[in-house]
Order: C-alpha cells, then sequence, then structure tokens
C-alpha cells in the first residue's frame, strides 16, 4: 500500500440479502473492490444510477461494513479503530438540509461535530464558525441566521464548512453539485479544489456528471453493477477511456 494512502480497499465487496428466509437472493452492490484515495488527492467515481457509487462510498467512511474483504484508514484496519477516526471521516452529500437542522442557526450546526466531539469551548467554537464560513466564501455574520434564510448554493458551502471543521482527512462528496444551477456549480468545484489544496485532504467525488468530475478528479474509476470496470488518470481517462463503457459514458455527454 502506498505510503500516502488514507483510504485503502482490499477486495472490499458488500452483498445484500432480501426475501423471505425461505426464499433468500443475494445481490452483490459492490463486487471486489481494490482502491487507494492519496493525500491530496480527488477519485472522480463515475456511474449511472444504481451501479453501486453511494454503497461504495459508505464502505469508504464505515458507515457500510463490508461483507468481505477490508477497509484500511492510514494502513490500520478500519474495525477496532473507529475512535480515533472520530471527526476524520466525512461526507458532504446532494442536499445540504439534510446536514442542517432547520431548527438551529447555521453557527449551531456548522459548530455541531466540535460539540459532538467535545472539542473546545463555546466561545472557541464560534471564532472557528467563522474562520469555516469565511473560508468556503461566506460572510461570518451569517452564523445567526437559519438555514431557509439562505440560497441554496450558500446551503451547500455551510454544509462543507460543517463537513470540514473538524479537519477531516478523508471527504466522500456525492453529486454535491448535482442540485445546483451551472453559475454555482461551477463556484462549488472551484470551492473544493482551493480548499483541498489547503488542507490536503483525500477524496471520493461520486458524480454521473463527467463534466463536473473531470474538473476537480486526478484520477477517475468507472463503476457499473457494483463493479470498477477501470481506473486511470483523469487526462488519460478523457483522451483515450481503455474499456467500452467508458467510452459510451462519454459518447453520451457529446
Amino acid at each position: 500500500m502506498p505510503a500516502d494512502a488514507v483510504v485503502s480497499l482490499r477486495s472490499a465487496g458488500v452483498t445484500f440479502s432480501s426475501g423471505p428466509p425461505w426464499d433468500r437472493e443475494s445481490l452483490d452492490a459492490v463486487g471486489t473492490v481494490d482502491l487507494d484515495i492519496h493525500r491530496g488527492e480527488t477519485v472522480g467515481l463515475v456511474g449511472e444510477s444504481g451501479s453501486g457509487k453511494t454503497t461504495l462510498g459508505r464502505v469508504c467512511l464505515g458507515m457500510q461494513p463490508p461483507s468481505r474483504g477490508a477497509v484500511l484508514i492510514d494502513g490500520a484496519p478500519f474495525d477496532g479503530h473507529r475512535g480515533r477516526l472520530r471527526g476524520r471521516l466525512q461526507i458532504v452529500g446532494q442536499h445540504p438540509e439534510w446536514a442542517l437542522n432547520p431548527r438551529l442557526r447555521v453557527g449551531t450546526s456548522v459548530a455541531e461535530p466540535m460539540a459532538i466531539m467535545g472539542i473546545g469551548t463555546r466561545a472557541e467554537h464560534r471564532k472557528r464558525v467563522g474562520v469555516m464560513l469565511e473560508m468556503v466564501g461566506l460572510e461570518a455574520s451569517l452564523a445567526g441566521r437559519f438555514p431557509h434564510q439562505l440560497s441554496g448554493g450558500q446551503r451547500q458551502r455551510v454544509a462543507i464548512a460543517r463537513s470540514l471543521i473538524t479537519d477531516p482527512s478523508f471527504v466522500v462528496f456525492d453529486e454535491v453539485v448535482s442540485a445546483l444551477d451551472m453559475s454555482v456549480q461551477a463556484q462549488i468545484l472551484n470551492l473544493i479544489k482551493d480548499i483541498q489544496a489547503a488542507q490536503g485532504f483525500a477524496a471520493l467525488f461520486i458524480s454521473h456528471d463527467l463534466a463536473a468530475v473531470r474538473y476537480v478528479a486526478h484520477r477517475v474509476a468507472v463503476m457499473l453493477d457494483g463493479d470498477i470496470l477501470e481506473i486511470a488518470p483523469s487526462e488519460r481517462f478523457y483522451g483515450r477511456p481503455a474499456h467500452p463503457y467508458s467510452r459510451q459514458l462519454q459518447a453520451a455527454i457529446t
């Protein structure tokens, strides 16, 4: 395993079972995946809906235990080390309102991960919230507002600030720009690139939007029916993809 790999999947897969006990059916949501995601690197994960992208992201975060294989964080098995990983693994989703309690002011929501982990005083929370809001391009005064008083792009920036406030080493971005206007999408993508360059976290960027992935990803992984078909540097993937399905995906956007 490369020394700078933050997250490593080793023959990791997920099988779900459904149906009554006398007639169980098994479905491989994720086949058998080997993947390293390094410090300062974004891996774009593309594929059609239902291909297993979100499940794979949940496996990387420890939210979905693998049915087989292993997940390593900084070279150590995930199981048995959850305590030391609190705050180090984060996710930003498609719908920021899912991460923001509508009854809480923005500042309280952004500081919540620190409060849960018992980090700092309330005064330190307020200071850190102001820093994070400004980092994502918002005025610190927005800490006093409620989520419904913000635009969709502002809410997504707040959700990013909330996820990054604990200085994580790995972040999953799951369809973070798909619900935003094109102009706002570009702003959020630039924001992700700039903050990653400053903080150096590893990232998995899940999207069906190949143009967005091309803009932020260093490498691209293509997923179909739970299997990774191809992993390639972004330049090579967009220049001459190796797998026929990859070429099919690109043809669909041209």
